[in-house]
């Protein structure tokens, strides 16, 4: 994101035209020291506003100077794609409680029954803001971080759950639906209830299969896109 506001500024600025190329991936993570996944989204990220267009063999061209909502792009090919998606949105927490998971929560969540759990509350949200996704967090108590390291987080919470415990994020396994929000919901977000939004759940799990956090995120619907790239194996059966 904050490749994707840097390239935006650039464009308003007049830096790059209407009709120009924008740096290759490449370039890009020469010269920023970054990893070709960041560069990608960002570009990516500059398409779905419909600022650039990217065509194989030509590249990323400006075809507008204005853009539009913000919007999370997230390529969901690797789990590294999943924890460089928030990378560069500023992890605002909004409150800490310690649960013991009840047998509701853990038939609705898929938490293990008895077990107790941190639930944070948090939204991520731009320099401007402009709140982006708001969520409810789940991890187990023994395993969370310091409230001084969760407040200065602009990165992946499940990334930094498992540099706290010495662990790697191995797999992670995702739901992806349409919703409407609360009225609740609809105010942490600046909007009005029953607003279109996407809410995503997420359970992050390390070495030997360990949970490491359950993310139940709420995205309005207009600020997040899913792109992902299935592929076939010639000589593999279907």
């Amino acid at each position: 994101m904050r490749l994707a506001e840097h390239l935006l500024q650039q464009i308003k600025d007049g830096t790059y035209q209407p009709g120009d190329l924008l740096p290759s991936e490449a370039a890009l993570c020469q010269q920023f020291e970054i990893s070709r996944i960041t560069a990608r989204g960002a570009l990516k990220e500059l398409e779905i506003r419909g600022m650039v267009s990217r065509r194989p063999g030509v590249g990323t061209q400006v075809l507008a100077a204005q853009a539009q909502a913000p919007v999370f792009a997230h390529a969901g090919g690797s789990v590294d794609d999943v924890l460089q998606f928030t990378r560069g949105v500023p992890f605002k927490l909004q409150s800490i409680e310690e649960i013991t998971v009840s047998r509701e929560l853990s038939l609705s969540l898929d938490l293990p029954e008895g077990q107790r759990f941190a639930r944070l509350h948090a939204l991520r949200q731009m320099p401007d803001g402009q709140r982006l996704v708001a969520g409810d967090h789940y991890v187990p108590a023994l395993l969370l971080p310091p409230r001084a390291t969760l407040d200065s987080l602009d990165s992946s919470l499940a990334q930094c759950v498992a540099d706290f415990n010495g662990d790697s994020i191995l797999t992670i396994r995702q739901q992806i639906g349409a919703c409407l929000l609360s009225g609740e919901d609809a105010r942490e977000l600046d909007l009005e209830p029953r607003s279109a939004a996407v809410c995503s759940r997420r359970w992050y799990a390390g070495r030997g299969d360990r949970l490491l956090l359950l993310s139940v995120s709420l995205f309005p619907a207009d600020r997040y896109t899913f792109n992902s790239v299935l592929v076939r194996h010639e000589g593999h059966s279907p």
